[in-house]
């Protein structure tokens, strides 16, 4: 950590040649990190938990617009939101890019945000054992549509 952050609550870092902010404020609220706002590889940064019901598909829809909010803040069009799914489901993610291609990454309101997807649960079994996989898929029609959500 480097000194006190120009943002208010923030806490600074640097890494190599890039300075980031951890919770800095904005007029939307507060994304997780920030950094190299102008630079050449600015970073808007949010993560959000997936765990399949209280925080499912509306969550995340939730998620995309609060990042998209606070790159606006920022003034990028860029951002980044880091999905950790704490289930065992697969969560299949919408893209305005080549199918398969990873990141995915979908454009809304002049923002381009990549979703990285990050799936932490621990195995209870072996693959071989697991059974059935159980899908949930979030599409653009989710995003720009929330109330089918």
């Amino acid at each position: 950590m480097v000194g006190p952050s120009p943002y208010p609550g923030a806490q600074k870092f640097l890494e190599g040649d890039h300075i980031t902010h951890a919770k800095p404020r904005s007029a939307s609220g507060e994304a997780d990190l920030i950094g190299d706002l102008d630079g050449r590889d600015p970073l808007v940064c949010d993560g959000k938990i997936f765990d399949g019901s209280g925080r499912g598909k509306g969550y995340l829809v939730k998620g995309v617009h609060q990042i998209i909010k606070y790159a606006h803040d920022y003034g990028q069009h860029t951002a980044y939101l880091v999905i950790y799914n704490i289930t065992d489901k697969l969560l299949e993610l919408p893209t305005d890019g080549t199918p398969g291609a990873w990141p995915p990454y979908t454009e809304i309101s002049g923002v381009r945000v990549y979703f990285i997807h990050v799936r932490v649960l621990p195995p209870t079994t072996t693959a071989s054992k697991a059974g059935k996989a159980t899908r949930v898929t979030l599409t653009h029609d989710d995003l720009t549509n929330p109330d089918t959500t």
